[in-house]
């Protein structure tokens, strides 16, 4: 069984690759896929990381790295998917051209107005998935 887990460095995805882990259980055939994926348009922080590719790698590293390590103690299997762009638009994306089972993804817990307002990765992208998901708050 293979669920993907998308993640940006928050304790809401942090908590949202436990639940993940939680559902691959125990199983042999368990994988965990790690997504990360890096808007460049909205942090000034990952337009100055566009000029030197080993910051951006350590970035990317300082995200994932806690995932990876809490399912490695777990003794999942993991892969690790980088992608770039728009984050409801790139994992919609990769959903269609991978094999997920499941999607498990963490909530800001937005209200109404703020989630009208700024929009919302996890609303969009559960409703456009082609895979069952979960949102973890």
């Amino acid at each position: 069984m293979k669920i993907a887990v998308a993640i940006d460095g928050s304790e809401h995805a942090f908590r949202a690759a436990k639940y993940a882990l939680t559902l691959l259980g125990n199983r042999q055939d368990a994988e965990l896929e790690v997504i990360s994926v890096t808007d460049y348009n909205k942090v000034e922080d990952e337009q100055h990381l566009l000029q030197n590719l080993k910051s951006l790698s350590l970035y990317q590293d300082r995200i994932v790295r806690p995932v990876v390590e809490l399912a490695g103690k777990a003794g999942v299997k993991t892969t690790i998917t980088l992608l770039r762009g728009n984050p409801d638009q790139e994992i919609i994306k990769h959903l269609q051209t991978d094999d997920v089972e499941h999607l498990v993804l963490g909530s800001r817990g937005m209200n109404m107005m703020q989630e009208l307002a700024l929009g919302s990765v996890s609303r969009s992208v559960m409703e456009q998935a082609n895979c069952p998901v979960t949102i973890v708050k």
